[in-house]
Parts: C-alpha cells; structure tokens; sequence
C-alpha cells in the first residue's frame, strides 16, 4: 500500500492518489472514496455482472441492512479474486486526508476495481455522475464494477443514462 503525509495550514488541503478528486461550490469534495480490506462474505446471491468492462449491480429492497450485506459480500467475493475494493461516500464539509486507492500494479496484478455505494438513492444524479467521470472510473488496465444499494428503484433510471453514455450497462436486483 502507498504512504502520503499532508500538511496545510490555515487551509483545506486534499490528497489523492492514482484517481482523481472532485471539488465543488467552496471547497467541498463531493464524495470520498476509501479502500476497504478484510471482507466476509455473509450471505450469497446469484447475480450476474453486465459484460462490459465497466458495469453496475443496482441492489435495492426495504431491508436496507440487508441490502448492504449482499453487496458487501458480492465485493468480498471479487476482493478474494484478488480486485481493489472501494467505499464511496458523499463527502461531509472539508476533512484533511490523505486517501490511498489503488496501486501502480500491472494489469496482470490487478484484476478489476469493485466501487461500493451503499445508500445511492441519497446521492443527487450530480454527485453519481461526477462519480462516475473519475479517471479511476476509465482506467484501461481493469475492468471497474459499480455496487450501489439502495430502498427503492428511484435513482435508476439516471444512473442508467448516465451509464448509456459511457458504453456501460446496469443490473437492478431485488434483495428480500
């Protein structure tokens, strides 16, 4: 893993390494994304990813709890593959970090990039799409799958046209 020490003073300070970082209105990191490690895999469900090399799992039902442990452990599964797995959240007002994504590996070490995010119904369209426009989003090397959890179906139908647009595809399934 990647060591990065940052230090400001009297400012708001951002570091990112190997992807990029979104800043809008006064200095407010719209999401944040952080490698996640140690997955179990709790409960299984038959799924099945869209075949192109960036592609989504809409995962969606009332037990929202629930619906979050499937996608976790969907992401357990690929983390023991041997793919990066990351957490993406909607950026809280300007905390100091240093984030560590993805390494400098060669496509053969690294099999693909797994973003989770959990309680995509909460996230605007603009906050998906400014997700979905990351560098890290579009690496050539790995394939990148999308795992959004959320209540309902609302939040699909933009999701899906701004998946259209990159040439990708999405899945919704139903947990429970």
């Amino acid at each position: 893993m990647d060591e990065q020490w940052l230090l400001a003073r009297g400012a708001s300070a951002y570091a990112v390494m190997h992807a990029d970082l979104h800043i809008r209105g006064r200095e407010r990191a719209s999401y944040r994304l952080t490698r996640v490690d140690g997955l179990i895999i709790r409960e299984t469900l038959t799924h099945e990813w869209p075949g192109r090399r960036l592609a989504a799992l809409w995962l969606y039902g009332p037990d929202f709890p629930r619906t979050s442990e499937v996608a976790e452990s969907i992401a357990a599964e690929l983390e023991q593959a041997g793919w990066i797995v990351l957490d993406a959240r909607i950026q809280q007002p300007a905390t100091p970090r240093a984030l560590d994504l993805v390494p400098t590996e060669s496509s053969a070490a690294l099999p693909g990039i797994v973003i989770m995010v959990n309680g995509a119904d909460d996230w605007s369209t603009t906050e998906l799409t400014w997700l979905l426009s990351n560098n890290l989003v579009h690496r050539p090397d790995a394939p990148v799958r999308l795992l959004l959890t959320a209540s309902t179906m609302d939040g699909l139908p933009a999701l899906r046209a701004a998946l259209t647009r990159l040439q990708a595809d999405i899945r919704p399934l139903k947990v429970g």
